[in-house]
């Protein structure tokens, strides 16, 4: 099973991230806070989204974690089942979110496969 996270590195706070991902998904997004900071999660098209702080990983071959400040991981619920057309919107609304995420916060985006390989850069360009 793939497992697809989106990692970028930004100025803004968490809360204003945040505030940036409700237009992103057209939802309001509730922060939790935890032991280990501040995260959130939400769910849309049988995916749950994991929004966290992020500053655990060491730098790993070609992926310079130490860049990012902010994952948002992509989790399968199967609901859907398991089938191709499932796999296929799953790779789909990752990559969609993040064209959408990089242009709307103006940030390089990486989507990251099985934290391992760079499944798709984008670079942020927000629209004059």
């Amino acid at each position: 099973m793939r497992d697809l996270a989106l990692y970028f590195g930004s100025d803004l706070t968490f809360e204003n991230v945040v505030h940036e991902l409700e237009k992103v998904f057209y939802m309001d997004i509730t922060i939790d806070q935890t032991e280990m900071g501040q995260r959130c999660q939400f769910y849309c098209l049988d995916v749950e989204f994991y929004f966290e702080n992020y500053s655990d990983e060491e730098d790993d071959g070609n992926i310079e974690y130490s860049k990012f400040n902010y994952c948002l991981n992509f989790i399968k619920l199967n609901r859907g089942g398991f089938s191709d057309e499932y796999d296929d919107m799953y790779t789909s609304i990752a990559k969609h979110y993040t064209k959408k995420i990089a242009n709307i916060l103006n940030v390089n985006c990486f989507l990251i496969e099985n934290g391992q390989f760079i499944f798709m850069q984008v670079n942020g360009q927000k629209a004059s």
